[in-house]
């Protein structure tokens, strides 16, 4: 009989970038146009490079200033290139990194 400490369970690792694109709060400013410009080419880039990340809703709005990515850990090419991306869009000040684990819990992985 297996029991938790015998059940072998991978360990699932991505890594996480979150960026923040600073939309003004008057829609007609230059500002606000060139974050819009800016979140169009990130989601082109994304849908091209990743997967399609929605980053406007129906009417052609932002969804926001945030956009959140993972990359699993066997894609460390794709992560360095995303970073290069956001640091060519003069993202750099706001981009965040970090690293997420799935660790798995004995107390909720079912028996074999």
């Amino acid at each position: 009989m297996l029991t938790p400490a015998t059940v072998q369970v991978p360990v699932r690792i991505w890594r996480h970038y979150y960026v923040r694109v600073r939309l003004d709060p008057d829609r007609q400013a230059r500002e606000y146009q060139i974050a819009v410009a800016t979140l169009r080419r990130l989601e082109a880039w994304l849908a091209a490079h990743h997967r399609p990340i929605a980053l406007f809703a129906a009417d052609g709005r932002p969804k926001g200033e945030a956009v959140s990515v993972f990359f699993e850990r066997t894609e460390p090419e794709k992560a360095l290139a995303y970073r290069a991306f956001c640091n060519e869009l003069g993202l750099s000040d706001s981009l965040l990194s970090g690293i997420v684990v799935q660790v798995p819990d004995e107390r909720t992985t079912p028996p074999s």
